[in-house]
């Protein structure tokens, strides 16, 4: 049976008030939640082409729910599985999903596979289906793709099932996360430990109202 990709939408739950305070402290709470509720529907539009077109299977980890919502809105987007991220920095989070990904012998870490996964952001209003077809494409050849972000960090992150199959320990921990060497500290970790791996381009996570003057005419 071939192998099919994971992606994985990480986000929080939205909701005004909810995230993106920098940002709302600029245009108000309410037109925040308006910019959220329009990245959340284009991430979800461009998954979609991946899922119509059986690229990958798309999952949505969601934070700031409980089961009953995760239910409900798995409900809502037929095609996606609905997970919470639960509690942890984002190296955590991201550790987590591909445990939930793992299949086999749960009993024999060694004999468990997990098939190529990628986690990207919902703060993208320029991410496009070629950027995911990119992404999976360079992971046939590399343990690991990452996309930097312009705020420091990154904006894609993923790993080839060869490199999910054999890793025991996390070798990303021990980042601060949230600081503007996220993906710089993520690039020295990977060389430290032999990851072979490749650079997308750049991307502009909206996170304050500098951020939106590309997307304002």
């Amino acid at each position: 049976m071939p192998e099919i990709p994971t992606i994985i939408l990480m986000t929080k739950w939205q909701a005004p008030g909810r995230g993106k305070t920098r940002l709302a402290k600029n245009i108000g709470i309410e037109n925040t939640f308006l910019i959220q509720k329009k990245l959340i529907k284009h991430s979800l539009s461009v998954l979609n082409l991946v899922s119509d077109n059986k690229e990958a299977t798309i999952k949505i980890a969601v934070s700031g729910i409980g089961e009953k919502k995760c239910k409900k809105i798995q409900r809502e987007y037929q095609f996606a599985k609905i997970t919470r991220q639960g509690p942890g920095n984002l190296g955590v989070k991201i550790k987590r999903e591909l445990e939930k990904n793992r299949i086999g012998n749960h009993a024999y870490k060694s004999k468990r596979k997990c098939f190529t996964t990628i986690f990207i952001g919902t703060d993208l209003p320029d991410l496009t289906h070629l950027d995911l077809q990119i992404a999976l494409h360079k992971l046939k050849s590399h343990d690991m793709v990452i996309g930097p972000s312009t705020d420091g960090g990154y904006w894609l992150i993923g790993f080839s099932s060869n490199y999910l199959s054999n890793f025991l320990i996390w070798p990303f921990c021990g980042i601060n996360w949230g600081e503007n060497n996220v993906f710089s500290s993520t690039i020295k970790k990977a060389k430290e430990n032999k990851v072979n791996f490749f650079i997308l381009n750049f991307k502009n996570d909206i996170d304050n109202i500098n951020d939106l003057k590309p997307w304002v005419n």
